[in-house]
């Protein structure tokens, strides 16, 4: 007994190890993504195993968001001019509004904010499937808006998803240290 009392004392007195991701909204074990068949905003087949060896921030959206979209990918493209190394890391926007968004539509809003974003689409099932790895859903309301989350997610460089945030996190800040 006297020496569980004693472990558990040492144990108090070191320090806690800190978190990956310590300005993240919730981490998790990294978990895998579907391989979802997206299109790129060339028209051209897109997967996100392209993006194997980087690390991605993934936020849904649609391209004529007139509120949320804008203000969120705005926040991504100061926190990714934070980035000492910048080419490390892909700025990935993902329309949830595959009735009207096309593939250079979504392209343009997201190169208007930082020209090393990319954005792409995907039709309902794709979509289905990203969102639900994520935890997530996306839908349209009867009088034609889109929701969607306002969050944005981190996958490794595995294509794992590891983290989520916050809009206007300090993502750049976490990146850095690890």
């Amino acid at each position: 007994m006297i020496r569980w009392l004693l472990a558990a004392l040492l144990l108090a007195g070191c320090p806690q190890a800190r978190p990956a991701y310590p300005h993240a909204l919730s981490a998790a074990s990294p978990r895998p993504m579907p391989l979802a068949a997206l299109t790129g905003a060339d028209g051209k087949p897109f997967s996100l195993a392209s993006y194997q060896g980087k690390w991605v921030w993934l936020y849904f959206g649609y391209a004529s968001c007139p509120d949320v979209c804008p203000t969120t990918l705005g926040k991504l493209a100061d926190e990714y001019r934070r980035l000492k190394h910048p080419e490390k890391v892909q700025v990935l926007f993902v329309s949830v509004d595959p009735a009207r968004d096309r593939p250079a539509a979504v392209g343009k809003a997201a190169v208007h904010y930082h020209p090393a974003f990319a954005g792409v689409v995907g039709d309902k099932p794709a979509l289905d499937a990203l969102t639900a790895a994520l935890g997530t859903h996306y839908g349209t309301e009867a009088k034609g808006g889109v929701t969607h989350p306002d969050l944005v997610y981190v996958l490794d460089p595995q294509g794992r998803a590891v983290a989520t945030y916050m809009p206007g996190a300090a993502i750049a800040e976490d990146f850095e240290q690890l």
